[in-house]
């Protein structure tokens, strides 16, 4: 059962945050208790104090006349100063779980972090919850700044749980115009030139060879039959086009510091859509959302011998009649079926018709329609018979009538047996 927070009756004022009304310790109580049970009241002034409330009501802390804050018997560990909670570094021992030992730090700080240009290498922490003696955390060696730490260690004998958790978020709605986020996060550039993250997750195996690393799991899970669902969602709210370099979606190197170097290391497969997964494997989009628009591009790269990187050849459909058109702007256009020694068949086409050449007149009418010239530089077949090498004919008939009419059946004959053999005539 929470215990709610006791109120010396000496008049400790604090300031609402929103109106500047001067609250009496005798009151702080009732604030408290509202922001509780709706912490979008605001009725407290300092965000740090409202993001270690449900501690304070759970643990019993006391608001002293002189405006410190004491565990019931004990020293006091934070003072109100100007209608904020400033609190002195404590060790709380919470309750234990069976044989799971729970610690709860205010105002950690194991290397002595002197601010924002000291550079240590544990982290200093307003708050950290120690589950099981994790330790101190730190950022590979790092230390970060850190409001709210939930930290926990497993130990080699555990069994029978699914999974222990560093820090959760739960959220239940009932309400149609109001969703439930159970973990929020939120980056904010305050200055031109830095860097923010919404969220930033890491998983290591410290040298040990597991049984599977996830650097992150989103689970759907459904049991109202035509729920529409968004297994990851990737939208904004900008009000300006950020460069047109932005991807919406990245796959980088798992060994990004290696990019470039002698040793560098692959996925095996930057994106997996897997067996039994989906009806449309990956679909594309229009360009834009408006009539007669054709398809957004999928481009391939390469390096030229200058290391530069140029588009090889888009597939979209540019307009709006649902054409595919394949674009190469740098070179020759090459179907291959022999990769790795096998021949394979590489093209075909069926039920519809090919037409061939620059500038075609009209769309084809025949399963290959060639527009122009064409060429044929191996063997050639027609009419279903196999290609064949050229045709080799008597010598050159003489022109000025003397040729003997056995001389002239012969010529006739190899030229007829060589268009039998193409499969030009029959």
């Amino acid at each position: 059962m929470k215990r709610p927070l006791r109120a010396a009756a000496a008049a400790t004022m604090l300031l609402h945050a929103s109106t500047g009304v001067a609250l009496e310790a005798s009151n702080v109580e009732n604030a408290i208790n509202t922001t509780l049970a709706d912490n979008r009241s605001g009725a407290i002034t300092s965000a740090s104090l409202r993001s270690i409330l449900l501690l304070i009501n759970q643990t019993g802390l006391h608001l002293n006349s002189d405006g410190s804050i004491a565990f019931p018997g004990g020293p006091a560990v934070g003072t109100y100063v100007n209608g904020a909670l400033a609190l002195a570094p404590k060790s709380i021992t919470a309750p234990r779980f069976g044989n799971i030992a729970t610690r709860i730090l205010i105002g950690s700080n194991p290397d002595g972090q002197q601010g924002w240009t000291d550079a240590k290498t544990r982290n200093p922490t307003s708050l950290l919850v120690d589950v099981g003696g994790y330790g101190d955390p730190t950022f590979s060696g790092f230390a970060i700044p850190t409001s709210i730490s939930g930290a926990i260690s497993v130990p080699a004998n555990a069994a029978d749980i699914y999974h222990a958790t560093g820090t959760a978020g739960y959220a239940r709605t009932a309400s149609i115009p109001v969703g439930g986020v159970g973990l929020y996060g939120q980056g904010d550039a305050a200055a031109p030139g830095v860097t923010a993250w919404g969220f930033n997750t890491r998983t290591q195996d410290n040298g040990f060879h597991t049984d599977g690393l996830w650097g992150g799991e989103i689970d759907v899970n459904i049991d109202a039959a035509g729920t529409l669902v968004r297994g990851l969602d990737i939208v904004g709210g900008s009000n300006a086009q950020p460069s047109l370099a932005s991807p919406g979606l990245i796959v980088q190197s798992p060994g990004v510091f290696k990019k470039g170097s002698a040793t560098p290391i692959f996925w095996g497969r930057g994106v997996l859509v897997d067996d039994e997964s989906a009806l449309t494997g990956i679909e594309v989009g229009t360009s834009r959302v408006h009539a007669n628009t054709g398809s957004m591009p999928i481009t391939f790269k390469y390096r030229d011998g200058a290391n530069a990187r140029l588009e090889s050849f888009r597939l979209y459909a540019p307009d709006a009649s649902g054409a595919i058109e394949i674009s190469r702007p740098n070179g020759l256009f090459q179907i291959r079926g022999d990769i790795d020694g096998t021949k394979v068949n590489t093209l075909r086409v069926v039920g519809g018709n090919v037409g061939l050449g620059v500038g075609a007149p009209s769309a084809p009418s025949y399963p290959l329609d060639v527009f122009g010239a064409a060429r044929f530089s191996g063997k050639v077949g027609f009419g279903g018979e196999a290609p064949s090498e050229r045709c080799s004919l008597p010598a050159a008939v003489p022109a000025d009538g003397s040729a003997s009419n056995a001389t002239r059946d012969a010529l006739i004959n190899a030229v007829r047996a060589c268009l039998i053999t193409k499969g030009l005539a029959q």
